[in-house]
């Protein structure tokens, strides 16, 4: 693909990872694309082994999960965006959601 294949703007989006985080992780990518200092990217982050960050056009949601994600065992994480809502999924299941307020 080519850089005008991801979504930009307020496109709809899904990112996804499996992931397997060491116990000492700071804030660290996942995946991310576009131009941070212009609020034109799409980043999804760890900020330590339980918080998960997605940034998307100078919009952030971020969620503290209940337990680490430094388990040894691999987790599915996901963060969408749908036009309306954004959401974030850690193996398959919802842990957060909201509305960005622009």
């Amino acid at each position: 693909g080519v850089s005008s294949d991801l979504p930009a703007g307020g496109d709809s989006y899904t990112i996804q990872a499996v992931v397997a985080p060491a116990a000492d992780i700071g804030l660290a990518g996942i995946v991310g694309w576009g131009v941070v200092a212009a609020n034109k990217a799409n980043y999804f982050k760890f900020d330590g082994p339980s918080r998960l960050i997605n940034t998307w056009m100078g919009n952030e949601i971020q969620v503290d999960l209940a337990s680490s994600l430094a388990d040894g065992q691999a987790h599915h994480v996901a963060a969408t965006w749908d036009g309306t809502v954004r959401k974030i999924y850690v193996d398959y299941v919802l842990v957060k959601e909201e509305a960005p307020t622009v």
